[in-house]
């Protein structure tokens, strides 16, 4: 396949994901969920750091 065939095919599809998701009713449906990913943070120094109280935004949010 050419480059440009390439180039359509990925913004025709990345048009038709976003007219689908964009079609979505106005009301939010259950709960909001936040993903937080932290490359590299250790969970036990974590724990304790939010215990010791020097992460209060995660401990709010825990």
């Amino acid at each position: 396949m050419s480059v440009m065939r390439i180039a359509r095919t990925v913004a025709a599809a990345i048009a038709i994901t976003t007219l689908a998701t964009a079609c979505g009713g106005s009301e939010p449906v259950g709960h909001q969920v936040i993903v937080l990913g932290f490359d590299g943070m250790d969970y036990a120094l974590a724990s304790q750091m939010i215990s010791e109280g020097k992460l209060p935004n995660l401990q709010r949010m825990a």
